[in-house]
Order: structure tokens, then C-alpha cells, then sequence
């Protein structure tokens, strides 16, 4: 299990013009979930499409994927906060919930370099490639976990 951990002085210390306070260290983070009250019963974290080019066949897959969850301080549970559409409404596209700057540098890239190259096609070299085929499964990858706040979780 790999947390996504919040950036520290040592970690990622700031520019010799800024002063590492709490100003560029957050203790907690807001962040924008896919869901709501338990109260109110469950939000589908899914979008299913018909991906069968025969009109006369409906074949319905998820679309949806999340790439990272919440958890902790005041979030109702394990909600999606990373996700990624790869349907065929609209173009495909990465959502994310929680500001990128408020983690370690190196988490970030690795996250970036996830999303840039494995997912749309593009080589850090500013090449183009071929973009990666649509992903339609859920398989776990890492999972990300809070410490005592929202935070996201890798999956």
C-alpha cells in the first residue's frame, strides 16, 4: 500500500524567496467526492455505455474509472475523488478532485507521468504516440490512504 503523502519541508522545500510555514504546508486538504450522506443512500460511481458497434446488440460496460479514492476527516466513507472516462460520448478525460500542489513533488510526477503517458499516449519527451487503448476494467493498482484528512487513494 502506497500513501500519498502531504509535502514537508524536507520533501519538497520552497523557493528561497518563500518561508516553509503553514502557507505552503497544509494540514488538511478540501477535496470534491463522488458521493453523499450514507443517509441518503449510495451514489453509482459508474457510467455504462453501449459499446457494441452492431445497432442491434446492446452491450453495456463501465466507462468510469477511479484512479483514486478519499478517505478520512470528514468524508462519509471510501469515495471516489480521481476518476477516468473513457466513453465514447464524449472525448476521453481525467477528473480530479484535490489540488495536485499540496503533495510530495515526486508522488505528483509519478502521478502525472501516470496520466500523460500511460494514459493519453504522451512521452515525456513532448513526442506523441499512439493514445493507450481504453482501459475497461477496474484492476487495483496502488492503494493511497490519508493520514487523518481527505486525501486520495490510488487504485
Amino acid at each position: 500500500m502506497q500513501v500519498l503523502q502531504a509535502k514537508t519541508c524536507a520533501t519538497d522545500p520552497p523557493s528561497p524567496l518563500r518561508q516553509c510555514n503553514s502557507f505552503w504546508l497544509r494540514p488538511s486538504f478540501d477535496a470534491e467526492y463522488i458521493g453523499r450522506n450514507p443517509a441518503f443512500g449510495p451514489v453509482p460511481d459508474f457510467i455504462r455505455e453501449n459499446t457494441s458497434t452492431n445497432p442491434d446488440i446492446i452491450t453495456e460496460e463501465s466507462t468510469l474509472d477511479t484512479l483514486y479514492w478519499a478517505a478520512g476527516g470528514s468524508v462519509p466513507g471510501v469515495l471516489p475523488i480521481m476518476t477516468y472516462y473513457h466513453g465514447f460520448q464524449s472525448p476521453q478525460m481525467v477528473f480530479s478532485g484535490f489540488p495536485l500542489w499540496f503533495f510530495q513533488r515526486a508522488q505528483v510526477q509519478d502521478l502525472a507521468d501516470f496520466v500523460m503517458q500511460d494514459i493519453f499516449g504522451f512521452s515525456r519527451g513532448g513526442t506523441t504516440t499512439q493514445p493507450a487503448a481504453a482501459r475497461r476494467s477496474t484492476t487495483a493498482a496502488n492503494v493511497v490512504q490519508a493520514p487523518t484528512t481527505v486525501a486520495p487513494l490510488r487504485r
